[in-house]
């Protein structure tokens, strides 16, 4: 008799009840098992009071278990028989008909290399090979002879004289909203403004113009954001050249 497949807490409540239940289904059906020699399952249901109910054979049970019913399940096989004594050998059977090819098997180690041949005659020139890589530089050469001398070049375009540099200041005070102030940094007389620049010492204003006016640099800084009057100081500068 196999062993009956429950839930513990079943069979620790109720180990007395379900052996006799077990003994009586296998008296009522264990005959069909014994019949044909194989393996039979029997289902069954296991009640609260450890009773088996609906006993058939198979995976189910002869009815639907209730709610509070466990299914169960157990196997019941018949005892081996003794071995029968071997009978006599039968007579040799027909060759079979040819196997189909078997597939073919690995590679063999290498032999051992043979002698060298005579030499073959030269086969034609093949194509061209890629261009390879450039080598690396080499190293200087000597330095050569001095050359002649070259003829004199073009006259160049003639540069500027008088150079000087005109720095000027303007300090302001209550510079309302949308009011502006300007500075010039003017040349000496004779010369003009061929470059400049500023620097405004306030960050709340901003610079709208800085820029040549022929003898002078102009730099004009204006209050464009500030709801109240600002005060600070900018500063103008002018890169001056003879005027010829």
């Amino acid at each position: 008799m196999g062993q009956v497949q429950a839930p513990r807490r079943w069979l620790e409540r109720a180990a007395t009840v379900l052996a006799v239940g077990v003994v009586t289904s296998i008296a009522l059906l264990g005959g069909m098992a014994f019949a044909n020699g194989t393996p039979t399952q029997y289902t069954a249901c296991l009640t609260n009071g450890g009773q088996l109910d609906k006993v058939a054979i198979g995976s189910e049970p002869a009815r639907a278990c209730k709610g509070n019913d466990t299914q169960i399940s157990w196997n019941q096989t018949g005892e081996p028989g003794p071995v029968g004594p071997a009978g006599p050998e039968g007579p040799a059977g027909p060759a079979g008909a040819d196997g189909v090819d078997g597939d073919d098997g690995a590679v063999g180690p290498a032999g051992p290399q043979g002698p060298a041949g005579p030499a073959g005659a030269d086969g034609p020139v093949g194509p061209a090979g890629a261009v390879g890589p450039a080598g690396a530089d080499g190293a200087d050469g000597a330095v050569g002879p001095t050359g002649p001398a070259g003829a004199d070049g073009a006259d160049g375009v003639d540069g500027v004289s008088g150079y000087e540099r005109i720095v000027e200041s303007l300090s302001y005070s209550d510079l309302a909203r949308g009011r502006s102030v300007n500075v010039q940094a003017r040349c000496s007389p004779g010369k003009i403004a061929i470059g400049g620049g500023f620097m405004s010492f306030s960050s709340t204003v901003d610079v709208v113009r800085s820029s040549p006016e022929q003898t002078t640099w102009l730099v004009v800084v204006k209050n464009h954001d500030n709801t109240t009057a600002v005060s600070g100081t900018v500063t103008a500068f002018a890169v001056c050249v003879d005027d010829e």
